[in-house]
């Protein structure tokens, strides 16, 4: 990203001072400003004819730094969290287990570096090399040493964050999302910058609460895919708005992306439910 988020802000103040674009008073019950907004991603999926089904996505913004969150309402963030807290004591017994075992931990850390040299070289069209191999060696054997006391630790405080939470306010369940999601990205070695689907590992368990995107990394493409089963805004040839119509149809470009995830399959925190093709979407985080 080339700019700060306030400096992202002021660009772009036409599109992030729109009320249609972005729902503000989260938590209208609680007195003083939140940090979490609500991101309203309209998708207008083209059916027979000239009708149209307008799907609104939403997800949530930390107003902080641009970064998104999956669309959630308090009643799911609170089941979440129970649910993680008790899911997570097996899972770092599991975890810890497997750092302890060393005849079998640091083989695989070894066999995961050569499978990743080669791969790096077959994307660059060239040799596997012994010397990358071996960094990348005692990189993954050096981390998972670390992590005998390192998944202990984390996992200890991120259950206590989320039971901390069940009882909080609104905007202090946001914040424990924010900061569960980012510990769970560091526990996991990954890199916050990077897409979702490149942090998610083995050992991943709360991707849900980690962010999806950033704000800021729409409207970047120079040529942006155009779906035919997608009614796009009309755009305008130069200027402010027509970068702010680009984040627009980027947005309903990602809204049609997630509720056709959403109809492939059963999803957990989705009621379970594989969601049917002639539905209209509507998150449920505008349903709480």
């Amino acid at each position: 990203m080339t700019t700060t988020w306030d400096g992202w802000k002021t660009n772009h103040n036409t599109l992030f001072g729109s009320i249609t674009f972005i729902e503000k008073d989260l938590q209208s019950k609680e007195k003083g400003s939140s940090n979490w907004l609500r991101v309203n991603c309209i998708w207008e999926e083209r059916s027979e004819g000239t009708q149209t089904k307008k799907h609104t996505y939403c997800l949530i913004l930390d107003n902080t730094n641009g970064n998104l969150y999956l669309d959630v309402s308090q009643k799911k963030l609170v089941v979440k969290f129970l649910t993680l807290s008790l899911i997570r004591v097996f899972h770092a017994t599991l975890k810890i287990f497997y750092h302890i075992a060393l005849p079998i931990s640091i083989p695989i850390e070894i066999f995961k570096a050569y499978s990743q040299a080669a791969s790096e070289a077959k994307e660059k069209s060239v040799s596997i090399t012994y010397s990358r191999v071996a960094y990348l060696a005692i990189r993954n054997v050096s981390r998972s040493i670390l992590d005998i006391v390192r998944t202990p630790l984390y996992n200890i405080a991120m259950i206590f964050l989320m039971l901390a939470g069940i009882p909080s306010s609104p905007n202090y369940r946001y914040e424990i999302m924010k900061i569960v999601g980012l510990m769970e990205i560091n526990l996991t070695w990954a890199n916050s910058s990077d897409p979702l689907h490149s942090r998610i590992s083995f050992w991943t368990l709360a991707g849900c609460l980690q962010p999806m995107a950033n704000l800021q990394d729409f409207g970047c493409n120079p040529d942006p895919s155009r779906h035919p089963d997608t009614k796009y805004e009309n755009q305008v040839s130069k200027g402010d708005k027509f970068i702010d119509l680009k984040i627009r149809n980027d947005l309903a470009n990602f809204a049609r992306s997630q509720i056709v995830y959403l109809r492939e399959g059963k999803r957990l925190f989705e009621g379970c439910q594989q969601l049917p093709k002639d539905v209209v979407y509507a998150s449920t985080a505008m349903l709480r």
